[in-house]
């Protein structure tokens, strides 16, 4: 994600069935969000402006945060940053299998000899896609990337890999929360998007070129469990200016082998 959060505050969306949602509340884990993105925190002014709040009403909040915990404000630099209460947070039960996590590691590792890029899996959480696990490449030019981040599943080709064999209610979900503009090559149009999940249905994978970030291409395919139900995404991310159209095929057909593999496994 860039330094903004490019999410609307309509990606944040409530439980079907529930009340109306609280602005504060969701302001509050878009501070958050931001705030997770830049470790050596920032000013007032910057989150005020990055999230169009007037400065007294992210103060507030920020102020109520710092009371909680999950926010601290250095004296030295009047900073904000993410406070120590979140490593209670980190420390709670997760809804993924972690013997789904497990098992990626162990289908991974043979594929990820071979082919030296970064490999994530990741999972449907709201809006988003969040990565769960992976394997980095050791070269040079490579996908920097940490567990636990979170990018609109729509721009990415896992998010699609998933969705096209989610139902159809989910899609429609995903749709109604709105497409943000990620990059130049963003899909926004819904009828655009629909269209590519139809493809990566088809295909048995999803791809995407500098949909999420610059000079970064992905290849995704889906992960079933023994419910037949799709679980979650296995995908390869390569630099733009290393993939060649003969290299595409191959991770394809490896991503669709490692993703079916990890199916079995469950």
């Amino acid at each position: 994600m860039t330094a903004a959060d490019p999410r609307p505050a309509s990606a944040y969306t409530r439980a079907p069935g529930t009340g109306a949602s609280s602005p504060a509340v969701v302001t509050a884990f878009r501070l958050l969000d931001l705030l997770i993105q830049r470790p050596g925190g920032a000013r007032l002014s910057d989150l005020a402006r990055d999230l169009g709040l007037p400065k007294s009403s992210a103060l507030r909040i920020l102020a109520t945060m710092c009371q909680i915990g999950v926010v601290r404000r250095d004296e030295s630099t009047g900073n904000y940053q993410t406070g120590t209460r979140l490593l209670d947070y980190a420390k709670a039960p997760l809804n993924f299998d972690m013997d789904l996590v497990r098992e990626f590691y162990r289908v991974a590792e043979p594929m990820h000899a071979k082919l030296n890029e970064t490999m994530q899996l990741a999972v449907l959480s709201a809006t988003d896609v969040m990565f769960i696990a992976r394997i980095d490449s050791t070269k040079v030019v490579r996908l920097v990337t940490q567990i636990g981040r979170r990018l609109p599943a729509h721009a990415t080709a896992v998010g699609k890999a998933i969705l096209a064999f989610s139902d159809a209610a989910e899609v429609d979900r995903i749709i109604a929360a709105g497409l943000p503009k990620l990059t130049a090559n963003t899909i926004t149009d819904p009828v655009a998007f629909r269209a590519e999940l139809d493809r990566a249905r088809r295909d048995g994978y999803a791809a995407e070129s500098e949909e999420s970030s610059p000079n970064l291409s992905c290849v995704s395919a889906p992960v079933f469990g023994p419910d037949d139900l799709v679980h979650a995404g296995i995908t390869v991310c390569v630099p733009v200016s290393r993939l060649k159209p003969a290299q595409s095929a191959l991770l394809a057909a490896a991503v669709c082998d490692c993703a079916r593999t990890l199916s079995a496994a469950g």
